[in-house]
């Protein structure tokens, strides 16, 4: 069944979706409820919650996917869950590397080449963003402290709501969720 052709039509009174160029699927009044709802189960995408720390004394954000890192014993203070990542690859994303830099910044970047040159060592992977934004996502956006003692980077969807006094905005590192449910792509309409 391929469901990203899909649209609804009206067609004498009753609503049809296209679920592919050969195959019609008439659905009518509480079906169509139930069939969106075991949609939207079927097509969510699981994500990862990314936890976000900060170092008070060297300046420096700090985000994972794991509470049991508990960075909370290395002087960073726990600040929540600061945005869902996708568990996996999925159509149209790309992954998120984590690279700990000489000067102790914790750097993140959806840019393979970047990550390759920014310098530090690599940490891995923290989950999966999606190059454009799709329903169910927001902007992730990245910025940076040239005053802050190790060069902090700082990532958030809620940029009108943080404390920014001295970062500067890098730009946006892709689009992820802020719940712990995504839809993918083929589901917007």
């Amino acid at each position: 069944m391929c469901i990203r052709d899909r649209y609804q039509r009206r067609v004498h009174g009753e609503n049809h979706f296209l679920v592919s160029r050969k195959m019609r699927v008439q659905i009518t009044g509480a079906c169509l409820v139930m069939f969106l709802v075991l949609l939207h189960q079927t097509l969510a995408y699981e994500t990862f919650a990314i936890y976000r720390w900060y170092h008070p004394h060297i300046h420096d954000h700090f985000y994972t996917i794991s509470q049991a890192e508990n960075a909370g014993r290395h002087g960073y203070n726990f600040e929540g869950i600061g945005f869902y990542t996708l568990k996996r690859q999925e159509a149209g994303s790309v992954p998120i590397h984590r690279i700990l830099r000489s000067t102790g910044d914790h750097f993140y970047t959806t840019n393979g080449i970047e990550a390759s040159s920014v310098g530090g060592s690599r940490e891995g992977i923290i989950g999966y963003a999606y190059t454009s934004q799709v329903a169910g996502s927001v902007p992730l956006y990245r910025y940076f402290c040239p005053k802050c003692r190790v060069g902090d980077h700082f990532y958030t969807i809620y940029p009108h709501l943080e404390k920014l006094n001295g970062y500067n905005l890098e730009g946006i590192i892709g689009s992820v969720s802020y719940t712990h449910l995504t839809l993918p792509t083929i589901y917007s309409v």
